[in-house]
């Protein structure tokens, strides 16, 4: 059975090791100001992973294979064969 490539694998995810990035934790009484501690430790997360997609977007096993560039090629075709059928067909109502 042949496997294939879905977005999970086709993209880098950046292993679970850092320690120094933990989400802040709510007391059970809080304020605006523990909020936005959690927003902005949430926000270091996010860009912790994006900068890490970055370094690694172009490393070998990321890069797609030859069948989902063509793959991918024809869906950006049929694409746009859809939105000029859209136009024309709005073309047509408006004359009615």
């Amino acid at each position: 059975m042949a496997l294939t490539r879905t977005s999970l694998n086709s993209r880098p995810i950046k292993p679970i090791t850092d320690d120094e990035l933990k989400v802040a934790e709510l007391p059970t009484s809080f304020n605006r100001d523990d909020i936005l501690r959690l927003n902005e430790s949430k926000q270091a997360i996010y860009d912790d992973y994006a900068k890490y997609v970055e370094e690694h977007k172009n490393d070998p096993e990321f890069q797609p294979t030859e069948e989902e560039a063509a793959a991918e090629k024809d869906r950006a075709e049929r694409d746009k064969r859809i939105e000029k059928a859209k136009k024309e067909l709005m073309k047509r109502n408006r004359r009615r």
